[in-house]
């Protein structure tokens, strides 16, 4: 409603929010990635929020007066050295802080899940999968 009222006549408006924050893996797959996702996931839901938001976002977006005109989906791959490798693997060393701050992982998990990333960064093969973000361009 707040967007939808901040926009002129015919205004535009548009969104990026994750729709399967699950997608996010390392290949070869890497369990402590696994378990440092579904730890976000959940700290997240427990503070009232929702990883996958997008899902419920086109209702919402047209009951406060948005019409959609376009979704697509932004899912993307990286390998070690590429800047959106860095990013994502800058998320993890923050994130993974911050969930054992909240005894969402332990001293060992987040010992365990940097371990892992260190094997996957010396393996040429490895290559992420980030988390699937929809976008949604809507109209007023």
């Amino acid at each position: 409603r707040h967007f939808a009222a901040a926009l002129n006549p015919n205004g535009v408006a548009v969104f990026h929010e994750y729709i399967d924050y699950r997608t996010w893996r390392l290949a070869p797959r890497v369990p402590e990635l696994e378990r440092f996702v579904d730890a976000v996931m959940q700290s997240w839901r427990e503070a009232k929020g929702e990883p996958d938001i997008a899902i419920e976002m086109p209702e919402g977006l047209a009951r406060a007066g948005l019409r959609i005109e376009s979704t697509r989906l932004h899912i993307e791959t990286t390998r070690v050295g590429e800047p959106f490798w860095e990013w994502l693997t800058g998320f993890i060393a923050n994130g993974s802080q911050r969930l054992m701050e909240l005894g969402r992982l332990s001293a060992v998990d987040v010992i365990g899940l940097q371990e892992a990333l260190a094997r996957a960064e010396a393996n040429p093969h490895a290559f992420m999968v980030s988390p699937c973000v929809l976008e949604i361009i809507a109209r007023r």
